[in-house]
């Protein structure tokens, strides 16, 4: 950005808009695990973001994840199928909707709560296009697993695309067709956010946790795009 660039963005109030790049191969963020975003399929869950998805038809890849094997939950992607996981004792609760990857950006958000129907629900752009059976069985933990973006813990199928934000809260935030929040117009934190990245830095390898609890995550392989 040149000086003349900065100097009518600070004239006109606004500022520049970032996202980060995913490589396909080996960009990941790495959120770590910490007791505020532990076992949150326990409870009232939503994982939402604005994101694209780059995808070849015959590639599986990660979208956002908290799991071991058969533990936790996970967000992926691949044949043309958008599938989330939360692992319980006896039956998961699974949901795969068929959803072809444009490469545009998309706000997706996925609910679940243990305590209520133990369904999994997908909306896209603000609609509800997918609801799981229930799961049966208790869930099962996913304390000993790091949360990531873009990856699996095994740092495996790895996302091709972009985020532009990310927020991740202990309740259920959708339950009917929305107004999603807007991309760049970050949706504010309430005392039910855990994590709020806003993908807003334009540089370097920390992401900014933006909830109370302010545990940042870190980004690797990565590449800042303005908008």
């Amino acid at each position: 950005m040149t000086s003349k660039e900065k100097k009518l963005m600070l004239l006109s109030g606004s500022k520049p808009k970032w996202s980060v790049v995913f490589n396909g191969t080996s960009t990941a963020i790495d959120a770590g695990t910490e007791a505020s975003v532990d076992d949150l399929h326990d409870g009232a869950m939503t994982i939402e973001a604005w994101a694209s998805i780059n995808a070849p038809n015959e590639a599986a890849i990660y979208i956002a994840s908290k799991a071991g094997e058969g533990a936790g939950w996970s967000l992926l992607y691949g044949y043309n199928w958008f599938t989330c996981n939360i692992y319980c004792a006896t039956t998961n609760a699974t949901l795969s909707v068929f959803l072809e990857a444009d490469g545009k950006y998309h706000h997706y958000a996925i609910t679940f709560d243990d305590a209520g129907d133990r369904k999994v629900r997908l909306f896209v752009d603000g609609s509800l296009i997918g609801t799981s059976d229930a799961g049966v069985g208790a869930v099962v933990s996913d304390a000993a697993y790091s949360l990531y973006l873009g990856t699996f813990r095994n740092l495996a199928y790895f996302l091709g695309g972009s985020f532009g934000w990310c927020r991740i809260s202990n309740s259920i935030r959708y339950t009917a067709d929305f107004t999603p929040p807007l991309r760049f117009a970050y949706p504010a934190v309430d005392a039910n956010t855990v994590r709020l990245f806003k993908m807003n830095e334009g540089k370097g390898t920390a992401i900014i946790d933006y909830s109370a609890n302010a545990q940042n995550a870190t980004l690797a392989n990565g590449t800042w795009v303005k908008e």
